[in-house]
């Protein structure tokens, strides 16, 4: 019996690699893809940052890889990505699973998440997050991801252009949420719920947003569950 078709997308300021426990952990009931976008991981890229550069990142993506159709897994940003290509590609999307998505980007939300992304606060406050994010971007680049991705949250809390048009997603959608995330609230995810078709909510206890700190082994099991059945 052939597997089901799923990728993966990653976060802001991640990686691809953040999300090998979660392909572990799937890989026995699905054929798992994953991908960094531009600018990430071990993909260079002189584009300013946006969530269409990454949206066409999938797109070539899937057209490489000749998958017909895929269900995707989008953590955080990697789950407004996937919501983006869903309500331009239709014909691509099979089903969507969001995690932390942050979807009430206004210019104050904007500017209070772009703050947080300073590389030299970073290291000179928190030299573990930064030794991290040096793993996963390199040593010369790993500066440069937070300030390209600063600057994309300023822009999505201004141009209507990096908003999605919900209404145009046609195709089964879980938006989940943990109750110890501390950027992405309850009642946005509540909000963008009603405002696509085939969609619900999800609430996982005690979960919190950073990647490193989530259970993946709850989450991967309500993705199989949602996907599968």
């Amino acid at each position: 019996m052939q597997k089901h078709n799923i990728l993966l997308l990653h976060g802001a300021i991640g990686s691809k690699s953040q999300l090998s426990e979660f392909a572990n952990l799937l890989s026995n009931e699905f054929k798992v893809f994953t991908l960094d976008f531009d600018g990430h991981g071990a993909n260079s890229s002189e584009e300013p940052f946006s969530i269409h550069l990454f949206k066409s990142n999938v797109l070539n993506f899937i057209k490489s890889n000749k998958l017909d159709s895929v269900s995707i897994f989008g953590y955080s940003m990697g789950g407004y990505v996937a919501l983006q290509l869903a309500a331009e590609y239709p014909e691509l999307v099979e089903s969507i699973f969001t995690y932390g998505t942050k979807f009430d980007w206004n210019e104050e939300a904007s500017v209070k998440e772009s703050s947080k992304l300073n590389p030299e606060i970073i290291e000179e406050r928190f030299p573990d997050f930064a030794n991290g994010l040096k793993s996963l971007h390199g040593e010369l680049n790993w500066k440069n991801v937070l300030h390209k991705t600063a600057a994309m949250m300023i822009q999505m809390g201004k141009a209507e252009e990096n908003h999605i048009d919900f209404s145009n997603i046609e195709c089964p959608c879980l938006l989940s949420w943990g109750t110890n995330d501390k950027m992405v609230t309850k009642t946005e995810t509540l909000a963008t719920v009603s405002k696509i078709n085939k969609s619900i909510f999800f609430e996982f206890e005690n979960q919190p947003h950073p990647i490193e700190q989530l259970d993946c082994s709850i989450i991967s099991e309500s993705i199989s569950s949602y996907f599968l059945n």
